[in-house]
């Protein structure tokens, strides 16, 4: 769907800010960075390819950035190591589809540690991918939390939040703390999930 002046959030690593907001800063096109995982790049080729065939109107996952819907579910686009990240609220111009990413979290993971991938696993990889598309055309896919959003066009940054995410092991995340200063104290070591 096209979208102007369409609020969304959008997190990222401390480290990668500078980086971020080049490419956000104003009104400049924005683009997904480049896949680092073997498995990663095998299943969005395969994703790429299923997008082609049947959903080719869909923007591509390798030429866009992804967002989220609602502030309130942050963590599940933060990184899982956790850390220092920041949260950008953007307003949107340009193309924009929601899809349900649990289909990639819960349906891909059995495939994420195999070695050798033989043809009934990238077939059955094919078959998720076209599941994955086809959330595009569910009415209340904004309603899960694993809700992400595929946006190429320009955005703005109307705000950004350092917030200090631990570690997706932990049993216990940390909340948004808005900064004066951008500087946040880390959470406690008591909160560590302990075996």
């Amino acid at each position: 769907m096209k979208v102007k002046n369409y609020e969304a959030y959008r997190i990222i690593k401390s480290e990668c800010l500078q980086s971020e907001v080049i490419h956000l800063y104003g009104l400049s096109p924005i683009k997904r960075d480049s896949f680092s995982s073997q498995f990663k790049g095998l299943y969005e080729r395969i994703f790429e390819d299923a997008r082609k065939q049947e959903f080719s109107e869909l923007p591509s996952r390798h030429e866009c950035v992804f967002i989220f819907p609602s502030k309130d579910n942050y963590l599940e686009w933060a990184p899982d190591d956790g850390g220092q990240c920041y949260l950008f609220e953007l307003e949107l111009t340009g193309e924009l589809v929601w899809l349900d990413a649990k289909v990639i979290n819960v349906d891909l993971v059995q495939y994420r540690l195999k070695i050798d991938l033989n043809e009934q696993d990238l077939t059955a990889i094919n078959n998720i991918a076209l599941k994955y598309w086809k959330t595009s055309e569910q009415k209340d896919v904004l309603k899960s939390e694993s809700c992400e959003g595929l946006f190429v066009g320009a955005a703005k940054i109307i705000s950004i939040e350092e917030i200090n995410v631990k570690p997706k092991c932990h049993k216990k995340q940390t909340s948004i703390n808005v900064c004066n200063d951008f500087i946040c104290n880390p959470t406690s070591d008591d909160e560590l999930l302990y075996d």
